[in-house]
């Protein structure tokens, strides 16, 4: 299951300057707050043994690792999934830590942050 969380978009500034106007602490404790939520509302469909995918296109560790560590304290039938196992060696570039895949914005290309988990 692959869950694309709201989230504030600092990892496509590169094509929309005007976020950094509309970004705040609050404002992304908001969006964090969303995210968990969506995220156990979304838990509860995945199958014993599947697999979530945890999706942001922002590289705020309030909107993603905070957020799935809090998850899975919340929600111990998942665990982080060694993605240097799972991935092949020439796309492994960003692994950050078990669980962890993120690409940081360049001049050609945005950013996003991923996490995979699996139920059981």
């Amino acid at each position: 299951m692959l869950v694309d969380l709201p989230c504030s978009g600092t990892g496509v500034l590169r094509k929309h300057p005007e976020l950094k106007w509309r970004i705040s602490g609050p404002e992304i404790e908001r969006l964090a707050q969303g995210g968990l939520e969506l995220l156990e509302a979304t838990a509860e469909l995945v199958d014993e043994g599947g697999l979530l995918i945890v999706v942001t296109c922002s590289i705020e560790p309030e909107e993603n690792e905070w957020v799935v560590e809090r998850f899975s304290r919340r929600n111990p039938r998942f665990s982080l999934v060694a993605l240097e196992d799972e991935i092949p060696s020439r796309l492994r570039g960003g692994i950050e830590s078990r669980g962890r895949w993120r690409v940081l914005p360049e001049v050609d290309r945005d950013g996003f942050t991923a996490h995979v988990l699996r139920c059981g």
